[in-house]
């Protein structure tokens, strides 16, 4: 017996965009550039349950002090960044 396996392209429709936008609290498993209730801005950060992980740092920042989100800056292209 031969077994046939189709593969499919996945697509993924980011909801970030360039421009800061209210953090509805519904995260991309993507990374993203975020701003806190306090003014801070993190432009490297990995969402999962609940809290977002600095890629820069380590730093864990709960979800509920986040208050803006854009797409953020992979790890790769620190060097291009400004912090």
């Amino acid at each position: 017996m031969t077994y046939v396996f189709a593969l499919y392209d996945s697509v993924m429709i980011s909801k970030l965009t360039e421009d800061w936008q209210p953090y509805d609290g519904d995260y991309e498993k993507e990374i993203h550039a975020i701003k806190t209730k306090d003014g801070r801005e993190f432009i490297s950060c990995w969402p999962n349950a609940g809290k977002f992980c600095c890629q820069q740092t380590g730093v864990y920042i709960n979800e509920d002090d986040v208050v803006e989100v854009k797409i953020g800056v992979h790890p790769m292209d620190f060097d291009d960044a400004s912090t």
